[in-house]
């Protein structure tokens, strides 16, 4: 995919039918950018590349985060005290 001057592009790619994919090739710019922002030759454009995903995709499993086991933990200790109490509170 090609944006013109001073344009922004993207360009993704699925494979969910069971493809292989066995190469991937990305050409980008010749510019450079050097850490102050000065291009190596401000004539030519700038591809900059950021933020690759690649990876076999996997199942989402729904496990729950360790906080939250704890503040249900928290929450049910609580209540099992108030219970306790009203019944300790009941018999006085």
């Amino acid at each position: 995919m090609v944006a013109g001057n001073q344009g922004l592009s993207f360009v993704g790619g699925v494979a969910n039918a069971g493809e292989h994919i066995s190469r991937v090739r990305l050409t980008s710019g010749r510019n450079t950018i050097v850490s102050n922002g000065v291009l190596g030759n401000p004539n030519d454009d700038v591809v900059v590349m950021d933020d690759f995903l690649y990876a076999e995709p996997e199942a989402v499993r729904r496990v729950p985060e360790p906080s939250t086991l704890a503040l249900l933990g928290w929450g049910l200790a609580a209540a099992g005290l108030v219970r306790r109490r009203r019944a300790v509170a009941a018999v006085h």
